[in-house]
């Protein structure tokens, strides 16, 4: 049993002594490695832990919830009481309770340990590539980190899930100049399994780089015309959200 399902069925154990006649609870902790640059210089490198834990109580088919990020038996143990009190007011759903199937299972996917020297590589690869090729581009901040999300879901009627996930993203915000005249903002981001490929070309970020090139004088339309419309893929984030 790991901690995150020794926490789960602790919260379980409070949701029934605080009155609750099922429950769930999700416990969850998410490890991020990051190296962060400001400026053009390494400004920070750290690993940074967070807890959280969700509960579901079930009085009859009254329904209440509660969170908190801690692992502390007395946090815990309050999270579950704020919860089933919510319930016990709450009004009843029919459609409220908890499924039949009984499952245990675990899930893993993509890296569950970060790459130091590698991160650092392509990172430091990424800023002598802008100093050689791009020099017009000032990158105001840039971000790569891995980050390891493990969760266990547990509930009374005895269902216990459990996911580790791991991953890469990178991150940079950028503008250009050119002597007086600067082009906006601009910024890509990936998300990835293995710090093999130079994060410049994830996600399109080297075309984005040298779109952002020109918009340092950008050249206005004159008069009104009939033409196609051409949508870039980096822009149907922004499209569909």
């Amino acid at each position: 049993m790991n901690s995150n399902e020794a926490i789960a069925r602790k919260c379980l154990e409070y949701l029934t002594a605080a009155g609750a006649t099922d429950g769930v609870c999700v416990a969850s902790v998410g490890t991020k490695t990051e190296f962060y640059y400001e400026s053009g210089e390494l400004s920070l490198l750290r690993t940074v832990r967070n807890v959280s834990v969700s509960l579901k109580a079930l009085v009859g088919t009254r329904k209440g919830v509660a969170s908190v990020n801690s692992f502390e038996e007395d946090d815990l143990c309050r999270a579950a009481q704020e919860a089933v009190s919510a319930a016990k007011v709450s009004r009843e759903d029919p459609a409220e309770g908890l499924p039949d199937e009984i499952a245990v299972e675990s899930f893993e996917k993509g890296p569950m340990a970060p790459d130091p020297e590698k991160m650092l590589t392509r990172i430091t690869e990424f800023f002598e590539e802008l100093k050689q090729k791009y020099p017009a581009v000032s990158v105001d901040s840039a971000s790569l980190d891995h980050t390891l999300s493990e969760s266990v879901y547990c509930s009374t009627n005895g269902i216990c899930l459990a996911t580790r996930q791991g991953a890469y993203s990178f991150s940079p915000m950028f503008m250009c100049r050119e002597g007086e005249k600067t082009s906006s903002f601009n910024y890509f981001g990936a998300v990835f399994d293995a710090p093999d490929t130079p994060v410049i070309d994830l996600a399109g970020g080297r075309q984005i780089i040298e779109d952002s090139l020109k918009q340092i004088t950008p050249v206005p339309l004159s008069g009104k015309f009939v033409g196609d419309v051409i949508l870039t893929p980096s822009c149907f984030g922004s499209l569909l959200s």
